[in-house]
């Protein structure tokens, strides 16, 4: 299985990131061990509108890197905002708030987004949340601007 074990764990004081695959062009078997990996461990299935954005990571020509973010309940990342990459989120476990310039929105398991680059954007969650990130491009911490709240 693709998820089994991450290149690297992350902790923060909102929660934690795994890291499964970083700057890589992925390709078919990737995905569809990814999309086996939904399925067997969060019940996401394979034909739910979740996967067209996952899709993605199949064809694309640009590196990837692939997390795995828990944000612990009643607490938020701080505003971000990168200048090149895109990021997808899609919620896999709980109840994630995704808030942008003028919208704040609540995501439930299955539900996504997609982060373009110049855009404010801001993860929480009032009862705890999984959320799969992919980020198209290649991932620099330089690329990401954070902003004080």
């Amino acid at each position: 299985m693709v998820l089994r074990e991450p290149l690297r764990k992350e902790t923060h004081p909102w929660g934690s990131v795994d890291v499964y695959l970083e700057n890589t062009k992925a390709g078919s078997v990737f995905y569809q061990e990814l999309l086996g990996h939904l399925s067997a461990e969060y019940g996401i299935l394979p034909r739910s509108r979740s996967y067209d954005f996952l899709h993605r990571i199949e064809i694309t020509d640009q590196p990837i890197t692939v997390k795995i973010v828990r944000v612990n309940p009643k607490t938020k990342l701080r505003l971000a905002m990168h200048r090149h990459m895109e990021e997808a989120w899609l919620c896999i476990h709980g109840v994630a708030i995704i808030q942008t310039a003028a919208v704040q929105e609540s995501f439930s398991i299955g539900s996504y987004a997609l982060i373009h680059p110049g855009t404010k954007h801001r993860l929480s969650s009032l009862v705890g949340c999984e959320i799969l990130e992919v980020t198209y491009g290649e991932y620099r911490e330089s690329d990401i601007i954070l902003f004080e709240d």
